[in-house]
């Protein structure tokens, strides 16, 4: 075998392993993070870090969004019958995302221990 051919093949094989290494970190990476949903929706999972009246700071991925209530409650206290928001809380949401900033996202769903709340 020629110097040539084996120097090709091992550029060849080092390509194909570069390449399967890329495509198989997002799926070995944790669930947390952001997509888009086939409805034009976006969905991020991730802990939740603040929490008022109206908004919410979640870290998804390392990235950290701000989610907007499509309603602002009446007072702090308002929650959906059952949702019991707490620092650190592990959570998903479902919303459409702003058009003139990367990580803020007008909620129209939360999903808590896999109990979605229609907002």
């Amino acid at each position: 075998m020629s110097t040539e051919t084996s120097l090709t093949r091992r550029l060849a094989m080092a390509l194909a392993t570069a390449t399967a290494a890329a495509l198989a970190a997002p799926a070995l990476a944790a669930e947390h993070g952001s997509h888009r949903l086939d409805n034009g929706l976006v969905e991020i999972t991730g802990y939740l870090d603040h929490a008022d009246a109206g908004t919410l700071i979640v870290d998804a991925g390392g990235e950290t969004w701000t989610v907007d209530f499509p309603h602002v409650p009446a007072n702090a206290n308002d929650q959906p019958v059952g949702l019991q928001l707490t620092v650190g809380m592990e959570l998903t949401v479902q919303g459409h995302q702003a058009q003139d900033t990367a990580y803020r996202m007008r909620a129209t769903r939360l999903i808590i221990d896999g109990t979605p709340y229609d907002l």
